[in-house]
C-alpha cells in the first residue's frame, strides 16, 4: 500500500500553503517525497501557477532577490556588460548561472553552469585551481 492510500480518520484534510485554505485530501496531488504523501499545494493554486504566463518569471526573479539580493534588471544588466558569455570560458551558448562567494554572499558575475560547478569542485580556492593547472601543463 503506497503511503498516500491510507490516512487516519483523524486527517481529513489539508491546508494548501499557497491559499492557507483547508481543503479535502484529493483536492491535491500526490507527491512521495512528502512526508504525508501529498504537494504542499492545492491543485488549483497549482493550476492557477503554471497557466499564468509570467509564473516561471516571477519565480525567477523572487530566487534571484531571495539567494542573492538581485533583481531580474540587474541579471540582465549584468548579462548585457558580459555580452551574454562566460567570463571564464567566454562561450555563450547557455543561459549563465550566478556566482556568488559562499563566505561573504558577494555577487561576483555570471558564470556558464560547467564553469561554476568546477570552482564549487575546487571549493573556491585560488590555491586549489592552480594546482590543477599545473597538474594539467605537466603532464601534457
Amino acid at each position: 500500500m503506497a503511503k498516500w492510500d491510507y490516512y487516519p480518520l483523524d486527517n481529513q484534510g489539508k491546508r494548501c500553503g499557497r491559499c492557507q485554505v483547508t481543503k479535502t485530501l484529493e483536492d491535491f496531488n500526490k507527491n512521495s517525497a512528502k512526508k504525508d504523501g501529498l504537494q504542499e499545494r492545492c491543485r488549483d493554486c497549482q493550476k492557477g501557477h503554471y497557466q499564468t504566463n509570467d509564473g516561471p518569471i516571477k519565480n525567477r526573479a523572487f530566487q534571484l532577490k531571495r539567494k542573492y539580493d538581485l533583481t531580474l534588471e540587474s541579471y540582465d544588466k549584468m548579462f548585457l556588460e558580459q555580452e551574454g558569455k562566460c567570463l571564464i570560458c567566454k562561450r555563450c551558448d547557455e543561459r549563465l548561472v550566478v556566482d556568488h562567494c559562499h563566505t561573504t554572499g558577494k555577487v561576483r558575475g555570471l558564470l556558464c553552469s560547467g564553469c561554476n560547478r568546477g570552482l564549487g569542485f575546487f571549493n573556491d580556492r585560488a590555491e586549489n585551481l592552480q594546482k590543477a593547472a599545473e597538474y594539467l601543463y605537466d603532464r601534457q
